[in-house]
């Protein structure tokens, strides 16, 4: 019994994967189609990939969870994810660090050694879930209804809070942006003319010399009291 669980588990885990790339991948097509690009797919042929991977994964998503289709959704899941590490690994050799847009806009970040660590992962995982799902062809028919439904219900909330939690990465990060865009680095850049210094007066009106600039400086660097 405790085997149909984590049968089930690895299966959902999986599903909730390649159901948040699909949806990413979707709500940022430009991002997509960019990204495509990047990874060396002919210019006439970007369009219709951007289009036909995150369909792919949405299929694999649905496919992972009724028994009789989960052993061939799996075997899928290896292909795509074979072909996209070696990808990484052709463009990290040449030098290439493009972005990864797995997750659409909220994974922005250029892909790396970290890219390919989490892929392998990921191929471990759906290797274990084609050899269970084969090995345990009735999960999830053997659980507890309930125990089904509650488990699917928890991988649904967690997909939704995991592409929310992207989507304001994605907002923060544009944020970000348009902040320094408009507002600049902060401080002088290198080389530019510092500002003239106006001599601090006393109250009199006449120039205070040292004494009051550093009678300035106690009072500004003093805590409130």
């Amino acid at each position: 019994m405790a085997i149909d669980y984590v049968v089930w588990v690895a299966r959902l885990v999986l599903a909730v994967v390649f159901g948040v790339s699909a949806w990413g991948k979707l709500a940022d097509g430009p991002g997509t189609q960019k990204a495509v690009g990047e990874f060396g797919i002919p210019l006439t042929w970007v369009p219709a990939v951007a289009w036909a991977l995150p369909a792919v994964e949405a299929v694999v998503a649905v496919a992972l969870l009724p028994p009789w289709t989960a052993a061939g959704a799996a075997l899928v899941a290896i292909l795509l994810l074979g072909m996209f590490t070696g990808a990484v690994v052709r463009l990290l050799r040449q030098g290439k660090r493009p972005v990864c847009s797995c997750f659409g806009a909220a994974s922005a970040a250029p892909i790396g050694r970290g890219t390919v660590a989490r892929n392998i992962v990921l191929i471990a995982l759906a290797g274990v879930t084609a050899v269970a799902t084969l090995a345990e062809p009735q999960v999830p028919g053997g659980l507890p209804v309930d125990h089904v439904v509650a488990m699917g219900v928890a991988a649904g909330f967690g997909a939704v809070l995991v592409s929310l939690w992207g989507e304001l990465r994605a907002l923060r990060r544009r944020l970000d942006e348009e902040v320094l865009s408009t507002l600049g680095e902060e401080g002088l850049p290198p080389g530019a003319v510092a500002p003239e210094f106006q001599v601090l007066k006393t109250a009199s009106g006449r120039p205070g010399g040292r004494a009051a600039v550093s009678r300035a400086r106690d009072v500004i660097g003093r805590p409130d009291r």
